[in-house]
C-alpha cells in the first residue's frame, strides 16, 4: 500500500500530500488491519496499531520520505 511513498508522499514543493489522501489510505489500512486480528469496530485504531506493531501512516510516509532525502543528499 506503501509501495514507492518516498516519492508520491512528498509533492513538488516539498510538502506532504494533502490530509485527505492519506485519510483515504488509513481507512483502508485499519480495515484490513481490523480484519486481519479480528477486532471489533469499536476497537481504537491507536489500539489496533499498537497490537500488530504498525505505526500510524502518517508517520510512517513521513518517515520514509526522510529517510529518502537522507540517502539522495
Amino acid at each position: 500500500m506503501t509501495y514507492g511513498s518516498q516519492l508520491w508522499a512528498i509533492d513538488a514543493d516539498g510538502e506532504r500530500i494533502n490530509q485527505s489522501a492519506i485519510q483515504c489510505l488509513e481507512t483502508v489500512q485499519n480495515t484490513c488491519l481490523r480484519r486481519i486480528i479480528g477486532a471489533y469496530k469499536r476497537t481504537p485504531v491507536a489500539a489496533i496499531q499498537r497490537e500488530v506493531a504498525v505505526p500510524p501512516l502518517d508517520l510512517f510516509l513521513q518517515l520514509q520520505a526522510t529517510q529518502r532525502a537522507e540517502d539522495s543528499a
